[in-house]
């Protein structure tokens, strides 16, 4: 019910604020939108993904070898559910996990273990990205202070979340024994994974590296989008709006951050200066991309794994 309204909110703000500017000058400037430029924000989604893809499939291979095609496959399976599933982003872990796991020939709850380190870090790695390119897109122009203070407090606050979780991995364990005694061996064997994982140094170049690939395709994904519609963001503009899109839609648990990514991207951009048609124009342009590979491509591959292997049965 939360996400509900909260989405209800951000799709009346949003729809406000387009029949503010009006529909129809936000059509002609999507349709004027320069369309190289649009394929170059295509091209970036894509590689976002490609980068994800790639940075889960390098940090499995402690706990098991999956070629690049089929985690990718997985991969965008649990996107497709967590498009349209409120609040989908545990469940869409575990989709993934099973799926990967049932087409190597592995256990889930190993795989799942793989999957929260990969979860986990990426999301730490977001906020500090985030913390910094927010306070520093958004800072006055010839100021002669500089946010370090906040920067470096979001990257202190990451890591210290980072580590207690750490150490207080084995409390969680012994209290998930006694709620859920039945899943104390899949539990075991999920922490088991993760904790060999993130035993590898490999495993944080792989997270840092891959993580903020990641990252900044979502970004240059609405740079590009942005230039396109004629809103000439800068690329600290574009990362500004694009992580407090990413971050309020996922924390407002709207299937895929629908309409609450959308209203939390366009508050920096009006804030900065950029005609409401344009902001707007240049958010849906990205966010369209991300929606196509979210639900065509990964409703593609779920249907896809989904199909029974094997001959059929009487």
């Amino acid at each position: 019910m939360a996400a509900t309204l909260v989405f209800i909110a951000a799709a009346a703000f949003l729809a406000r604020t387009i029949a503010a500017t009006g529909w129809r000058s936000l059509w002609e400037r999507l349709a004027a939108a320069d369309p190289l430029l649009v394929a170059l924000s295509a091209i970036a989604v894509a590689t976002r993904y490609a980068a994800w893809g790639k940075r889960w499939q390098l940090l499995l291979r402690p706990v098991a070898r999956a070629a690049w095609w089929r985690a990718q496959r997985a991969l965008l399976s649990s996107v497709f559910f967590y498009n349209i599933i409120p609040a989908g982003r545990p469940a869409a872990g575990l989709i993934r996990a099973r799926q990967l796991g049932r087409g190597i020939g592995q256990p889930t709850a190993p795989v799942y273990g793989v999957v929260l380190v990969d979860q986990v870090g990426y999301s730490l790695l977001s906020l500090v990205l985030s913390a910094h390119a927010v306070p520093v897109a958004l800072w006055p122009a010839g100021s002669r202070r500089h946010p370090a203070a906040t920067v470096a407090a979001a990257a202190a606050a990451s890591v210290g979340a980072l580590l207690l979780l750490w150490w207080r991995r084995e409390s969680i364990a012994r209290r998930i024994r006694r709620r859920i005694p039945s899943a104390v061996g899949t539990v075991e064997a999920a922490l088991g994974s993760a904790r060999l994982v993130l035993s590898r140094a490999r495993s944080y170049a792989v997270i840092l590296i891959g993580g903020s690939a990641a990252w900044y395709g979502g970004a240059l994904s609405l740079f590009f989008a942005s230039r396109a519609v004629g809103a000439d963001l800068g690329m600290g503009a574009a990362a500004a709006a694009w992580a407090l899109g990413s971050t309020a839609g996922i924390v407002s648990g709207s299937p895929g951050g629908a309409g609450v990514a959308e209203s939390a991207a366009l508050v920096p951009l009006v804030a900065m200066g950029i005609p409401p048609d344009r902001a707007i124009s240049a958010i849906l342009i990205a966010r369209l991309f991300e929606y196509a590979v979210g639900i065509l491509v990964g409703g593609a591959c779920a249907l896809a794994e989904a199909r029974p292997r094997g001959g059929a049965t009487a």
